[in-house]
């Protein structure tokens, strides 16, 4: 059985047009994610982005997270970064 936080980990090579993040000690897997209100897709090589190249995404902290599982539970959480950290929430399995 997992114990703790869902685990927050940032792409090293997030930019100002496109962020990339990754969870894990996850409970149930995710259906969906949100930053700030705007859906992030499920990439195949496990992270969740966010990209409009060459454009600015408008994306200021503090950050809201909407995390979706495939239970339909849903988690909101607010971040002062996208930096790691554990998120102190997680699923109900």
């Amino acid at each position: 059985m997992l114990a703790g936080g869902i685990k927050l980990l940032p792409s090293d090579d997030n930019d100002e047009s496109t962020v990339k993040l990754n969870f894990s000690n996850l409970k149930v897997l995710l259906k969906g994610v949100r930053l700030n209100g705007l859906d992030m897709q499920s990439t195949s090589y496990g992270f969740w982005q966010i990209t409009q190249p060459g454009q600015k995404l408008p994306l200021r902290p503090p950050y809201t997270l909407d995390l979706l599982g495939v239970n339909n539970e849903r988690l909101t959480t607010r971040i002062a970064a996208l930096a790691p950290q554990d998120l102190g929430i997680n699923f109900n399995a």
